[in-house]
Order: C-alpha cells, then sequence, then structure tokens
C-alpha cells in the first residue's frame, strides 16, 4: 500500500510486502488485540498464559529485576504473532524498567543544569539500558510545562516551567533514545501541569 511508503512510515518494499502479509494472516481477535497495551509487573505464569493467549500489541513493562524483566520479553515475544511493542517509564534512567537500572536524574534535576546536553545523557542512558532489556517503546521524554507547582503528578517529572527549555531539553532526550532504535512517546497532554489534579484520575 502506498501510504506505507510515506511519512510517517517510510517503508521499502519488502517492509510493506510484510505487513500486507501479516495484517492478512490475522483473525479478528488477534487484529482487535493488537489495539491493546497491557501492564505487566512481573514474571507470574496467569499473566504470561492470558497475554500469550489475548496477543496484544504491546506491553508496559513496570520496574522488576533485570533478568525477570528479560525472561518476560523473550517469553511474550516467541508467543507474538506479530512482534511485540515493549514500553517502560523510561524517564529518570533505566530504573524506569530494571529495579537496578541507572537513576540519572529526574528531569526537573536535568533542567537546573540549564544543558540540553544532560537530556541527551538521560537519554542516551534510557535507551542503552532499555533496549538491553527488549524495551523499544519509551513512554518519555514529559514535555508537560510545570506551570503549577502543586500539581502532583507531573511536578519534578517536568523539564520546569520554562516553554523553550522544556523544548530544548524534550527534543534531546528524544534524539537520544531514537537513536538506539527505540520508539518516543512524549506524554501527556496539552494543559496537563497546570490544574491541582491528578490527571490518572480525574
Amino acid at each position: 500500500m502506498e501510504r506505507y511508503r510515506q511519512a510517517p512510515f517510510f517503508l521499502d518494499d519488502r517492509d510493506v510486502r510484510w505487513v500486507e502479509q501479516t495484517f492478512a494472516s490475522l483473525t479478528e481477535d488477534e487484529k482487535i488485540g493488537q489495539l491493546f497495551c497491557l501492564i505487566a509487573y512481573g514474571e507470574d505464569e496467569k499473566s504470561i498464559k492470558s497475554m500469550s493467549d489475548f496477543k496484544p500489541g504491546g506491553v508496559m513493562a513496570r520496574p522488576m529485576p533485570a533478568e525477570e524483566n528479560i525472561r518476560l520479553v523473550r517469553r511474550l515475544q516467541e508467543n507474538a504473532t506479530v512482534p511485540m511493542l515493549i514500553a517502560a517509564n523510561l524517564e529518570k534512567g533505566g530504573n524506569g524498567i530494571a529495579k537496578e537500572g541507572t537513576f540519572f536524574g529526574s528531569p526537573l534535576q536535568v533542567a537546573a543544569t540549564n544543558d540540553p546536553d544532560m537530556a541527551s545523557k538521560m537519554g542516551a542512558i534510557c535507551g542503552a539500558e532499555g533496549t538491553a532489556l527488549g524495551c523499544n517503546w519509551s513512554f518519555a521524554p514529559i514535555i508537560d510545562i510545570d506551570y503549577n507547582f502543586r500539581n502532583p503528578i507531573t511536578n519534578t517529572r517536568t523539564f520546569g516551567s520554562n516553554p523553550d527549555m522544556v523544548k530544548a531539553m524534550g527534543v534531546e532526550y528524544v534524539k537520544a533514545v531514537q537513536s538506539f532504535d527505540m520508539a518516543a512517546a512524549i506524554k501527556h497532554f496539552p494543559g496537563d501541569g497546570v490544574d491541582e489534579r491528578d490527571q490518572h484520575l480525574a
């Protein structure tokens, strides 16, 4: 299909054929499963079985021991019809996916350096450690603008209240993490960080 050769995909002929053949081979239930990204808290057999049966498009891995994460990702990918997106909150370093991962610093600490290259260094750590554990999708950077210091969610998870600094830091993080062939998902959404509510609950 011509649309796969254009932005944002830029697939070549071989990749387009793979997409078309894979999509045609999926059952209706498998196509529906591709719309979901589940959460994995650990390597428990019940969760792995349900994920293998359901065949979701992705899984968000919460921090767990690195060896457990490697085993979990391997088992999920081996049972997947379509290679899975494995996501993690790589906001502050490799500790977003592995309990023993490197904590580089909160985004606010990084912004306090006033040096966008520090955001690049953080992105490189996130990319290197996340990729080593099978992660291919970073739920970061956070580019909310911290206009309200009382917001219970964004706060130190942001690059601060200066839009230009937030932009500069966010761009450098994305470039760095993408250099590891990892997708970056900026978050959360326009206006988050302005009010005083937890957007996960409100």
